[in-house]
């Protein structure tokens, strides 16, 4: 199911109220059983402003798809993963998109009317 260069999105499930969004956007460098090796950018919400903020170091990191504190999002190939931009709208949804908006994704865990 994964190929070698496929690009994704994982979400680290917040398990708490107060935890902040964190998530790793990489290309599947390689897969073994239940493993993936991805290198890409760690985004971590600001504990001071909220925004969502791209860490600059690029890591490579092991992750399963089988652990249940993780969702995994897979992303289209065209997309330049160096471009994403994480923000949050008037109504505190949270997308992540191209800088042209054709690719988006509506990140927000929980929806409600106000």
């Amino acid at each position: 199911m994964l190929q070698h260069g496929a690009k994704l999105l994982v979400a680290h499930r917040r398990l708490f109220e107060d935890d902040k969004s964190r998530y790793f956007v990489g290309k599947v460098e390689g897969f073994e059983n239940a493993l993936v090796q991805l290198t890409g950018h760690t985004w971590v919400q600001d504990q001071f402003n909220g925004k969502m903020v791209k860490k600059e170091e690029v890591c490579t990191k092991i992750m399963s798809p089988v652990n249940p504190g993780l969702i995994f999002y897979v992303l289209p190939n065209s997309l330049a993963l160096d471009e994403l931009v994480f923000e949050f709208t008037e109504d505190n949804r949270l997308l992540v998109h191209d800088p042209k908006k054709i690719f988006r994704m509506d990140l927000t865990e929980m929806c409600h009317a106000k």
